[in-house]
């Protein structure tokens, strides 16, 4: 949570105004320096998702993440974050669950 509310405030300071709250958005490059100078993140992978790319981002240190959706116009908006991010081994399919 503590982590939205600083994104949050960064995002009124860098936009000058006040920020939609469905939606956090702002530039691509300020969002991807924040995750890595301020929380450590490193882009783990990513995924195009209707004209975007959606991209995981995480530390593994502490277990930090964010979900960022990237237009191709340079844009990006907040999905998610949290902690405790936890990598499961990869199932082939077919495998029983």
């Amino acid at each position: 949570m503590i982590r939205l509310l600083i994104l949050t405030a960064l995002l009124i300071t860098l936009s000058g105004g006040p920020v939609v709250a469905q939606a956090l958005c702002g530039s691509y490059v300020l969002f991807k320096a924040q995750l890595r100078e301020k929380y450590g993140e490193a882009r783990l992978g990513y995924g195009a998702s209707s004209g975007a790319v959606l991209e995981v981002w995480r530390n593994e240190t502490t277990g930090s993440w964010t979900i960022l959706q990237v237009f191709p116009n340079g844009r990006a908006c907040l999905k998610a974050s949290g902690d405790a991010w936890v990598d499961d081994p990869i199932e082939p399919p077919g495998d029983p669950v």
